[in-house]
């Protein structure tokens, strides 16, 4: 195992004559020379048990261009390309991969597709050859690194599992399963609300959707292009096939489980991260329950896309489905038969569809109830798809589990959605309630009526989908500069430009200030504090720990606060 030390780069003189708008003004471009590549091991025996795993890295220096002028900044022209080859010349077949960083590490599993894109037997030690290409420029002679000599022994790849990429083409540790090796993926996808993705064959085949324009497109496969595939718009648990011979896919959104056999039934609900479906259930008395598990799910394929070439939930088109096998090793069809199950005694206890293998769903039962539920780090408050990207808030946790909240201005009349982005479950209002918060189809999105901005308190109860919107008609600039006196510099609100402002006397720094909002005198309450700095903004606090506001020195300042980028000015008067 090598050891990375401290890598140094070379600039040759090579210079590129840079006219300004001003002929007098003339910068000089330096180009890269070539820099050293360091590999973290000599030799690599790669196999498909630790296929996931990390087998071979590579650093390199800072190939950073530099500018004559420090007033000036050099373009972003540089393009570095790893090569692999078998030939230390690079004179046969060269894999090449673009890299954006200072390192690259390899799996198992892309060193292995790498292996075979250059036509080598498995099993058998053989020589690698690798180094950098950078070049800055059509006109300009690429630059090489120092060539690196890796042996490598690759294994026999195994073409009945497929494996989704993220959109950046990262491993998302989801795996498809083809029985028979024929071209034919199946499994289960936990996938969030348009999810973007794309789909990898073991022998490194990444397949895509045909370009939009296309009739069908998004359910039509390609190697080739840039597009990524992406899910429709219902998060949730899909059954997809993906048939590369055919060039085509379908999903299968299971809206719900239902489950007969069970006395007083029992309510499936679906845990994304873990691709399984859970419910309880109660027992009472030992022996084997047969079950059947189906239910009706909305198929999407080439025929659900609409005039405007989008998936269309509309012509999603209602599928039964239902599991059937045994219970360590479900199937997947459309009718049900019995699975049974056993309970060993009277009691209460949790039924588990895992989903989460493709080469073996099962349904198991374990002791015990419903487990104390777990709540998202945080929420989200965005734009709803007619207003995309134009709206955005961070609905941090509060003290009450399942609790959130943040502060808002808004600019006119609002429309957004609630989103929980682990299973990116976008939530409306349900259109009877404009406080309950609704997925299901043909929610509505939530507004405010009001044509002045103003400053709101958004608190969502999560546990029991509400969401409470309060207007935030109070300020107090709060702290040792007033003596802690909730009388004093109270900040005003200018309706048109919806900045809050108070000009303070600060003698005293003392624990420095924060801002505390809507406080009654007559009742107390230290939960809706901003505190922060001037450089990184402002926070929602509970109103304790620290992070009080302190200033540089005593004098009269001008304070405002802008509610809808979390930030504050001190300007000395």
């Amino acid at each position: 195992m090598k050891t990375i030390n401290s890598l140094f780069l070379s600039l040759a003189a090579l210079f590129i004559l840079v006219a300004c708008e001003d002929d007098t003004d003339k910068y000089y471009l330096s180009s890269l020379t070539e820099n050293e590549l360091i590999a973290s091991s000599d030799a690599v025996v790669l196999t498909e048990a630790t296929a996931k795993l990390y087998a071979l890295s590579f650093a390199w220096t800072d190939r950073t261009l530099q500018v004559s002028d420090p007033n000036s900044k050099a373009p972003n022209v540089l393009k570095t390309i790893m090569q692999v080859s078998l030939t230390e010349d690079f004179s046969g077949t060269v894999v090449e991969s673009t890299e954006t960083s200072l390192s690259k590490s390899y799996t198992g599993a892309a060193l292995n597709i790498v292996a075979n894109s250059l036509g080598v037997a498995p099993e058998v030690a053989t020589a690698f050859y690798f180094r950098l290409k950078g070049t800055t420029g059509n006109n300009i002679a690429p630059a090489y690194s120092n060539v690196e000599k890796v042996t490598i022994t690759s294994y026999e790849l195994d073409m009945r599992f497929g494996n989704i990429l993220d959109k950046d083409a990262q491993d998302m540790g989801i795996d498809l399963f083809s029985a028979n090796s024929n071209g034919i993926y199946t499994g289960f996808i936990g996938a969030t609300s348009w999810m973007n993705f794309l789909f990898q064959e073991a022998d490194g085949t990444i397949w895509r959707t045909a370009n939009s324009n296309d009739v069908g497109s998004a359910f039509i496969l390609t190697s080739e292009g840039t597009w990524t595939l992406w899910f429709p718009n219902p998060a949730g648990c899909y059954f997809v096939n993906f048939d590369t011979k055919a060039k085509q896919w379908t999903a299968l959104l299971l809206p719900s489980l239902t489950v007969d056999g069970i006395d007083d039934g029992i309510t499936m609900n679906y845990d994304r991260s873990a691709n399984q479906w859970q419910g309880t259930f109660t027992a009472t008395e030992a022996g084997n329950v047969a079950i059947r598990i189906s239910g009706t799910g909305k198929q999407y394929d080439h025929t659900t896309i609409d005039s405007n070439n989008s998936i269309s939930d509309d012509l999603a088109k209602d599928t039964p489905f239902a599991f059937n096998g045994n219970a360590d090793g479900l199937t997947f069809g459309t009718t049900a038969s019995d699975i049974t199950i056993n309970v060993p005694q009277a009691g209460d206890y949790t039924l588990t569809i895992d989903l989460s293998n493709p080469q073996q769903w099962a349904a198991t039962i374990t002791t015990g109830g419903s487990p104390e539920p777990t709540y998202p780090e945080y929420l989200e408050m965005q734009g709803s798809s007619s207003w995309w990207g134009n709206l955005y808030a961070k609905l941090e946790a509060d003290k009450t589990a399942g609790t959130y909240r943040t502060v808002f201005q808004t600019t006119s009349n609002e429309n957004f959605k609630i989103v929980e982005p682990a299973s990116g479950t976008w939530y409306g209002c349900d259109p009877n309630d404009l406080y309950k918060l609704s997925a299901a189809d043909g929610n509505y999105d939530i507004w405010f009526e009001s044509e002045e901005k103003k400053s709101y308190m958004i608190n969502v109860d999560y546990a029991n989908l509400t969401w409470a919107p309060t207007e935030i008609k109070q300020i107090n600039v709060y702290g040792d500069l007033n003596n802690w006196d909730l009388t004093k510099d109270l900040m005003t609100y200018d309706a048109a430009t919806g900045i809050w402002s108070a000009t303070c006397e600060i003698n005293t720094i003392g624990y420095g200030f924060y801002f505390l909002l809507n406080c009654d005198p007559d009742n107390l309450n230290w939960d809706s504090t901003l505190k922060g700095t001037l450089e990184d903004g402002l926070y929602l606090t509970n109103g304790d720990g620290s992070g009080n506001i302190i200033p540089a020195e005593t004098g009269t300042y001008l304070i405002k606060l802008d509610m809808s980028k979390m930030t504050f000015t001190m300007e000395k008067q």
